[in-house]
């Protein structure tokens, strides 16, 4: 079973649990933010408490990037998702599959903060779930994102999705490269000492 998850990403908190107060910013951040509402579906998932229920039925594994006075400044979600048919030929579709997503907002933005807020999160969620290969979409002309995503492996994202999205895959084999490499290097300075040691068993470091 997984325990909540409290680690230190420079001077943030990345908590699994979430609040009704942060459910709260989220619906507000989903409404005024341009590039959320540009980019992404949130304004259908997390317009009201309810949406957000139904959606969190979907059995994700939320994060939340917080400031001080849990203020949200993004959010990582991970869960099951059988892939779409876009991926009937992938190789890595053979297997059951999990589908992630992060969003940073306005002033979390710029600061390079995206790659260590979701090798964080996967270090989380690994640490109490099987690995699995993992896919995304995201838009097109999503440029911010889909750098992020290659430089965590994923890509490039050329599978289309239709409406002007597209799809990327990151196999078991890169998501346990990219655990063992930062699992090596471990950053003490934004990683919960419990998370590190138990990456360090899993991974074999």
């Amino acid at each position: 079973m997984q325990k909540p998850a409290s680690i230190r990403l420079h001077s943030y908190t990345i908590s699994s649990h979430v609040t009704p107060a942060l459910i709260k910013q989220l619906i507000a951040y989903t409404e005024r933010d341009d590039a959320v509402r540009a980019y992404t579906e949130d304004a259908t998932r997390f317009h009201s408490f309810s949406s957000f229920a139904v959606w969190k039925k979907k059995g994700r594994t939320i994060y939340a990037l917080l400031e001080k006075e849990n203020r949200l400044m993004g959010i990582f979600w991970i869960g099951e998702s059988a892939p779409p048919t876009a991926l009937v030929k992938h190789p890595a579709s053979r297997e059951p599959m999990l589908t992630c997503a992060v969003r940073l907002y306005a002033e979390a933005r710029g600061k390079g903060l995206a790659v260590e807020f979701i090798l964080a999160c996967f270090r989380a969620y690994f640490t109490y779930h099987p690995l699995r290969a993992i896919w995304l979409k995201t838009k097109k002309n999503n440029i911010p994102s889909i750098r992020t995503y290659e430089k965590l492996g994923f890509g490039p994202p050329t599978i289309e999705a239709g409406n002007n999205s597209v799809i990327a895959v990151l196999s078991k084999e890169q998501i346990k490269g990219l655990l063992n490499e930062h699992c090596r290097k471990l950053p003490q300075k934004f990683c919960h000492k419990k998370i590190q040691l138990s990456v360090k068993r899993k991974m074999g470091c």
